[in-house]
């Protein structure tokens, strides 16, 4: 906040003063006097003596143009010099004080006229009003150093301090306005010099004796009617200064209230000083109300500011909105956007603050703040672990400044977080000689000796450790740092006992940091090396189960194992070199024991760590063992090309060892799984050959029997089904066998002998794997048989099973669609197909499925979701099963039904067009016209229809094509015309339904003729020959009314 005196401008208001008020009349005689009066008259005295008379009777103005002719015409009269007085007068109490500052100048030099009148006063004033204050205040002191009047020097004292304080001449205007309330302390214009004499002292500084005036000036009725608003906030300015937040705070308030030009100031400065007595909500209060009621003042930025930091310090998220509006700001934004920073830094969230922060520092890089923004934003990085980024900023921070030593310390920490161990001590050795008495000291003490142990400096950290061992308020964990590595250098030093000294009391805590993650291997080899078994298998064991990665942990295993072996416990030695094995497979300690580790590790389903160890033994005499497995783990990754590979390598490679003939099995079943049949059948008839007796023959007569079936050799593959089943129930490949052999049977079109296999399947095997698979493809021959009601059955059962298998479970729902739509049951069959749709969107299916769906609700009147289904199958595009011919149809009528009769004059064209050759094409131009005539565009759908008649055809669609030429002519009115259309109707098609129609609407139409009884002939004719037509109750009814 800056201390300006710009808010304490006091406007004056010029008042003639009651010295002048009084020697009026003795300047000017009232009259001329008798004898004059007698006398010749005289042109000059009687202007003068007018001029006079107007202005001792208060008429100045009119006393203006007089005074101003006698100068003009008489400018060396002996009259003059008063009348120029006079002028002056006039003009100064007309307030053209502009207009009489030269008029006063003029006849300064008069003595005559000065040793009547205050004319440097007079002159002053008029000065103070134009603003030349340098001026004014060499006419005031004129008045001081000549006249010896009291009346006057009051005056010019009054004056002389108001030019004064103009031109913020303080300690003069100190001495001039105790001078003039001296002379007058009663006067008009004592209470604005004493607020002047109290501005000027606050200017200074002088806040207990400013506060001391304006004690004085609130108990006076004229400063306290006049000045109240700035005595009030001058005080306030005064405690603020004194840190006297919550008096100050009072005085603002008292200002605040009293309507005038301090309101808004002390409005604002009541909400700065709350904030600065860290009352946050009053603070929020009165800046948010000052924000809200001075939209223009130039303290908007800051309060906002103040409001921000406010929000800040009660942790309310609005305080990040009035902080980021800030930091576009010219003078402000440093500070913003410096708080913006802290408040994040102080949230933790250091990627905001760095945000924060990192554009503002070039912008602001010459504000006063630069060394705070930089410090903070240096400790945004640091905190986000970028202490390469940050080692360079706290680099920039002010050396002189509050935040020098923690930059230098941080800066040190970052440099040591990045390694750069030498340049990290040099820092720390910055800091301990520049910053002796640092609250900080300690810590640095103990960063340098970490440098120095990094440096492997061993003696020289050890000093620094042991410093800081004896400091006190030292934090325990520190401490604990400290004795871990007073203990590695001694066990560096392969000091054992001094060692374990420093490590021991550690040892209990269980410090479980990064730091400490040697701590047990580093005991453990002391006692190892002081032949203290049972203590080094504790560390060693306890070590390798928390640190298994760590680059020690193989050293560590060994030796544990050698502990063991040293305290004659040779079955747990054995153990832990194979976990030293297995960790590090490449140690020189354990021989030869990778294959059999890798085969238990591949037991307990550790594939990784057995391909691992595995593969150590691969080039070894143990290659067909650490093969074997190898093709076992990649079975079991689903890695089946590698799973081939290893097998075909031992069958090929190691034809005569142990394992080939189990190799040969697994290498022949993944030959079938990769759809190799021809390989996988010598493979797998070879090892039957071979090996007729092997406990796997089975396996490999159901693999072979696979390879065949593939190849659609059924006749071949089902014995080898068959002989695996003539084994009983008891075989593991039974339901399998079962399955395929179905299979067999229906390549075979033995569909009575499929199904009887599926049954046993589900009878034997209700909770097997293919059971589901069995019964859907059961239903499915049920199908096929058209025995729809027994497979949908069969399926609806199914469908809750197959949930979990949503390939199988779209095919279900597929043929229960189909199932219901050949049993006519259209609302299950639409909700099949519909479900089906819904699953699997992108089915292979989905054409088919859609235009069943789009059938089965035509058939149910559901014409939206028709419409829908049929809309898709078209969008599909063409295809070879007319599917899209048909859809595209289907599309259009559904649109007629829906009455979308633009969209389904559009779809029938577009199938014109699409398929000109269809056998459908008369009943698509029938439904053009048909779409045209329901939007009463009757002429093209009379050429629609007689597109259709032109076929020649006499099918039913063209006796409908006839009729409906009838009725657009009837609904166009065009009598003649649709009753020569009906006739045709009877005369040419031998459809009763449209023949009795077109003579019912033949009747109508001669009854629009005005032709009643021929139109009641109609009637009567119709009734007569189509007695079963629909119309014929309308028919009747129009005969008796007629």
């Amino acid at each position: 906040m800056t201390n300006s005196k710009s808010m304490f401008i006091l406007h004056r208001t010029v008042v003639l003063c009651t010295l002048l008020a009084l020697c009026m009349p003795s300047i000017f005689g009232g009259f001329l006097s008798a004898q004059a009066q007698k006398a010749k008259k005289d042109p000059a005295l009687d202007l003068y003596f007018s001029a006079n008379a107007l202005y001792n009777r208060g008429l100045y103005e009119l006393a203006v143009d007089e005074f101003t002719s006698f100068v003009a015409k008489y400018p060396t009269h002996a009259k003059a010099p008063y009348a120029n007085l006079g002028l002056g007068l006039c003009l100064f109490s007309t307030g053209k004080l502009k207009e009489a500052e030269p008029v006063f100048a003029k006849i300064a030099t008069n003595a005559k006229i000065t040793a009547i009148a205050p004319i440097f006063n007079l002159r002053g004033h008029c000065l103070l009003s134009l603003g030349k204050f340098p001026e004014a205040e060499q006419s005031f002191a004129s008045t001081i150093s000549k006249d010896k009047n009291p009346a006057n020097l009051a005056d010019a004292y009054a004056g002389y301090t108001e030019a004064l304080y103009n031109q913020s001449k303080w300690p003069e205007v100190v001495k001039a306005s105790d001078e003039a309330l001296k002379r007058a302390p009663t006067a008009a214009s004592a209470p604005r010099v004493g607020l002047q004499g109290a501005l000027a002292r606050y200017e200074l500084e002088k806040y207990p004796e400013a506060k001391a005036i304006l004690v004085k000036l609130k108990a006076t009725k004229e400063a306290a009617d006049e000045f109240k608003q700035h005595v009030s906030f001058l005080m306030g300015e005064c405690l603020r200064q004194e840190e006297d937040y919550k008096n100050a705070a009072l005085s603002y308030d008292e200002a605040r209230k009293i309507e005038g030009s301090f309101t808004m100031e002390a409005h604002y400065r009541l909400g700065y000083v709350s904030f600065l007595m860290k009352e946050y909500p009053k603070a929020i209060t009165e800046l948010t109300s000052f924000i809200a009621a001075h939209k223009d003042s130039e303290h908007l930025p800051r309060a906002n500011l103040y409001l921000g930091r406010s929000y800040l310090e009660t942790k309310n998220a609005q305080a990040v909105t009035f902080l980021t509006k800030l930091v576009p700001d010219a003078k402000l934004g440093a500070e913003a956007a410096l708080w913006l920073g802290r408040l994040h830094l102080r949230a933790k969230d250091y990627t905001k603050a760095e945000a924060a922060l990192k554009p503002v520092i070039a912008r602001f890089a010459s504000s006063e703040l630069i060394s705070d923004l930089n410090y903070d934003y240096a400790t945004s990085l640091m905190q986000g672990e970028k202490f390469a980024e940050a080692t360079p900023i706290f680099a920039k921070v002010d050396k002189k400044g509050p935040q020098a030593a923690n930059s230098i310390w941080m800066e040190s920490y970052c440099l040591h977080q990045t390694k750069k161990f030498d340049l990290s001590l040099a820092r720390c050795e910055i800091f301990l000689a520049t910053y002796k008495d640092d609250e900080n000291l300690n810590e640095v003490v103990f960063l340098r000796a970490e440098n120095l142990f990094l440096l492997e400096r061993y003696a020289d950290a050890v000093v620094s450790y042991e410093t800081v061992l004896k400091a006190k308020g030292v934090a325990v964990e520190r401490l604990d740092v400290v004795r871990f590595r007073v203990g590695q250098i001694r066990y560096q030093e392969q000091k054992w006992p001094e060692a374990l000294t420093m490590l021991e009391p550690l040892l209990p805590k269980n410090l479980a940091t990064p730091t400490f993650a040697q701590l047990k291997y580093v005991a453990g080899d002391c006692y190892f090396k002081q032949e203290n078994w049972a203590k080094a298998i504790s560390m060693f064991t306890a070590f390798t189960s928390a640190q298994a990665k760590d680059p020690n942990a193989a050293l560590a295993l060994f030796k544990l194992g050698k502990s063991y072996e040293s305290s004659n416990m040779a079955a747990q030695a054995l153990t832990t070199l194979q976990k030293m094995l297995t960790t590090f497979p490449k140690s020189e300690h354990v021989p030869h024991a990778s294959v059999e580790l890798g085969r238990l590790l591949y037991e307990g389903k550790k594939y990784a760590e057995a391909k691992k160890v595995l593969l150590t033994a691969a080039s070894t005499e143990f290659a067909p063992h650490s093969t074997y497995y190898l093709g076992y783990v990649a079975l079991a990754e689903e890695d089946q090309a590698l799973a081939i590979k290893n097998f075909e390598t031992l069958v090929t490679k190691h034809a005569t060892h142990e394992l080939a003939p189990d190799a040969t099995l697994q290498y022949g079943k993944l030959l079938v799984l990769a759809g190799d049949f021809a390989k996988s059948k010598a493979t797998l008839d070879a090892f039957i050959k071979k090996l007729p007796t092997h406990p796997k023959a089975d396996q490999a007569q159901f693999y072979l029997g696979i390879s065949l079936a593939r190849e659609d050799s059924y006749a071949e593959a089902l014995p080898r089904f068959e002989a695996i089943l003539a084994k009983g129930k008891e075989s593991p490949l039974r339901e399998r066998a079962l399955y395929e052999a179905a299979w067999c049977d229906k390549g075979l079109k033995k569909p009575d002998a499929a199904q009887k296999r599926y049954q046993s399947l589900i009878t034997e095997f209700p909770t097997g794997e293919l059971v589901l698979d069995a019964g859907f493809e059961l239903a499915e021959l049920e199908f096929e048989a058209e025995d729809f009601k027994g497979s949908v059955t069969r399926l609806t059962a199914l469908l809750p099973k197959v949930t979990a298998k949503p390939e199988l479970k779209e095919r279900v729902l597929y043929r229960i669609g189909w199932n219901h739509f050949n049993l006519e049951a259209d609302q299950p069959a639409a909700k099949a197909f519909e479900d089906m749709l819904t699953l699997n969107p992108k089915s292979e299916k989905v054409v088919m499925a859609s235009y069943q769906a789009g059938e089965a609700n035509l058939r149910l009147k559901g014409y939206p979701k028709a419409l829908l289904h049929f809309t898709r199958v078209v969008a599909a595009g063409k295809t070879d099963d007319g599917l899209h011919e048909q859809a595209l149809l289907r599309k259009a009528e559904t649109e007629g039904f829906s009455n979308l009769w633009p969209a389904s004059q559009k779809s029938y064209t577009e199938f014109l067009t699409t398929y000109a050759t269809s056998d459908f094409v008369h009943r698509a131009q029938f439904g053009v016209g048909w779409a045209q005539e329901n939007q009463k565009m009757y002429a093209p759908a009379i050429a629609s229809y007689e597109k259709v008649l032109a076929a020649g055809n006499r099918d039913e669609t063209s006796a409908r094509s006839q009729f409906q030429i009838g009725e657009c002519h009837l609904a166009s009115k065009a009598y003649d015309d649709a009753i020569k259309a009906f006739v045709k109707v009877e005369v040419n098609y031998a459809y009763p339904k449209w023949s009795s129609r077109a003579l019912f609407d033949m009747g109508k139409a001669l009854e629009g003729k005005g032709l009643p009884q021929q139109a009641k002939a109609r009637y009567e004719e119709l009734v007569k020959n189509y007695p079963d037509s629909t119309v014929v109750p309308a028919a009747k009814a129009l005969i008796a009314k007629l």
